[in-house]
């Protein structure tokens, strides 16, 4: 059985020539590439950043200053829609599950009679 590492220069020479033709493919005429293959492993492990230190700095706003952004802008008031279609689905609801009961009862009802 042979390796890619056995097959190391038919390999390149493989991508080589099929980067080329995915190029032509697109109209783009590109040279050779040169490809080497590598057989080391480099693992990178990148590390955050160090939070920064807490300050004693205060941190509320003295009485009689405004915040830089400004005053906030004032709540969104809620809309008073209809509440029409809340009405109904509840009442349907109630109708269903009294049916629901109903059905349910019946049922046991006739099985335990026979």
């Amino acid at each position: 059985m042979q390796t890619l590492k056995d097959n190391a220069g038919l390999f390149e020479e493989a991508f080589a020539n099929a980067i080329v033709a995915s190029e032509a493919s697109r109209g783009v005429t590109i040279s050779k590439p040169v490809v080497k293959q590598s057989t080391t492993f480099a693992t990178v492990v990148v590390e955050p950043p160090p939070t920064p230190m807490p300050t004693n700095a205060p941190t509320s706003i003295p009485i009689g200053t405004s915040s830089p952004s400004g005053p906030a802008p004032p709540p969104a008031e809620e809309e008073e829609g209809d509440d029409t279609a809340m009405i109904i689905g509840i009442v349907i609801g109630c109708i269903c599950g009294v049916a629901l009961v109903g059905v349910l009862f019946f049922l046991y009802k006739r099985k335990k009679g026979e």
